[in-house]
């Protein structure tokens, strides 16, 4: 019973310390699948961010991406094969380090009219979605024609290839508009004032507004400016004041003051130099950009 007893005391260490280790292989395989998982959904939703933002076209079509170890899978079916080049590159560009399965098929689809009208609709409110694209898209016997402003020249190429790789679309015209806010345009003050000239008002102060209308996703950067003379600490104060005094007329004019920031430095802007005039520093200047959602 002795010799029994201490052989059966021997066995349960040791399939313990088998178990332990055996939980050990498990725990570490699962933590590098874990990561290699997250690392996985980065690449596809980077790669599907890109698709978004340079073939906004497509987004109808519900293609799907998928990375697997070293290889990025395409799938999915698009109307014609310079769609499926396009996606081609833009996945490519977007995961380099990754072997690309591209497996989209080409659907030469048949389409009317009435299709290619309704089409030529998701693609303009998809297009409209895009930062600073305001625009308005018809047709008519295979002619699209594009109507509206946009904030960034950059997309003109984007909004016109969005539209002609739609299946029954011939020809497009572009009637759009460059509408982007002059950031080189200022508000010049007089020595130790922070008031507004009429003709300020009822010029930039008109078009900031315009802008901002068109725009309702901008926000804005009021920076104030001040001549180099008397102390840093006043400067700052009435730079501060500066583009207070643009932002309250701002608000005044129906902008919600949510979207407006100001600040004051007190000292020239960084592109005036001390050989230029010193009227040129005492000025407020306008920084336009899109605030992210928290």
């Amino acid at each position: 019973d002795t010799q029994e007893n201490r052989k059966k005391g021997k066995k349960p260490p040791a399939l313990l310390v088998l178990g332990l280790g055996l939980l050990g292989l498990i725990a570490v395989f699962g933590g590098f699948y874990q990561h290699r998982a997250k690392i996985n959904r980065r690449i596809e939703q980077k790669t599907q961010l890109a698709l978004a933002y340079y073939a906004p076209e497509v987004s109808d079509y519900g293609l799907t991406v998928k990375a697997n170890r070293q290889r990025l899978k395409l799938a999915g079916q698009l109307p014609n094969q310079a769609l499926r080049s396009n996606v081609e590159q833009i996945a490519k560009a977007a995961a380099p380090n990754l072997a690309l399965d591209n497996q989209i098929e080409v659907i030469e689809l048949p389409y009317t009219d009435e299709l290619t009208q309704a089409q030529v609709q998701r693609v303009r409110n998809t297009l409209n979605q895009m930062d600073g694209v305001v625009i308005v898209a018809s047709y008519t016997e295979g002619r699209v024609t594009v109507k509206g402003a946009i904030l960034y020249a950059k997309d003109f190429p984007k909004i016109i290839q969005a539209f002609e790789s739609i299946p029954g679309v011939k020809s497009v015209e572009n009637n759009l508009q460059l509408h982007g806010l002059d950031v080189t345009s200022r508000i010049y003050f007089d020595l130790g004032s922070a008031q507004l000239k009429p003709e300020d008002i009822g010029t930039k102060i008109r078009s900031i507004k315009e802008f901002m209308e068109r725009y309702p996703q901008k926000h804005l950067r009021i920076i104030g400016y001040a001549d180099p003379r008397g102390q840093l600490t006043e400067n700052q104060g009435l730079a501060q004041q500066r583009a207070q005094m643009v932002k309250d007329v701002l608000v005044q004019q129906g902008i919600d003051p949510k979207r407006l920031q100001v600040r004051g430095v007190g000292k020239r802007p960084p592109d005036v130099d001390a050989s230029q005039p010193l009227w040129l520093n005492r000025c407020v200047v306008f920084d336009p950009f899109t605030n992210k959602p928290s």
